[in-house]
């Protein structure tokens, strides 16, 4: 009877630590991601893909039947019917302009313009 009492203790006590040690194990490493812009916009992995490799340069949205591109934050980044992400200077270099109704810093809220 004392064997099976101890095995039952040990097993409650397993039981019982097994949580703990867990706290105490190394988190998982996370992938460094760049979703978030410095403005605080949610980038896609395309536009993620296109902003290492110009990190001193800013993403925008190629819509390549116009020749427009779009600034993130704004309606159409990403999403036209056809175009691509790139960097800022080379759809500048590439003949691409920006759109009227678009600013660089991104839309406005509507609670800052209240």
């Amino acid at each position: 009877m004392n064997r099976f009492r101890h095995i039952a203790i040990a097993t409650i006590a397993a039981a019982v630590m097994l949580p703990a040690l867990h706290a105490f194990a190394e988190p998982a490493a996370r992938p460094v991601s760049c979703a978030i812009t410095a403005s605080g916009i949610n980038l896609p992995d395309a536009a993620c893909e296109v902003a290492r490799k110009c990190p001193d340069d800013m993403v925008v949205w190629e819509n390549t039947p116009t020749r427009v591109y779009h600034f993130a934050g704004y309606h159409f980044f990403g999403g036209t019917k056809s175009g691509t992400f790139a960097c800022k200077k080379d759809a500048d270099q590439a003949g691409f302009r920006p759109a009227a109704n678009e600013r660089e810093s991104g839309p406005k809220s509507r609670a800052a313009s209240k």
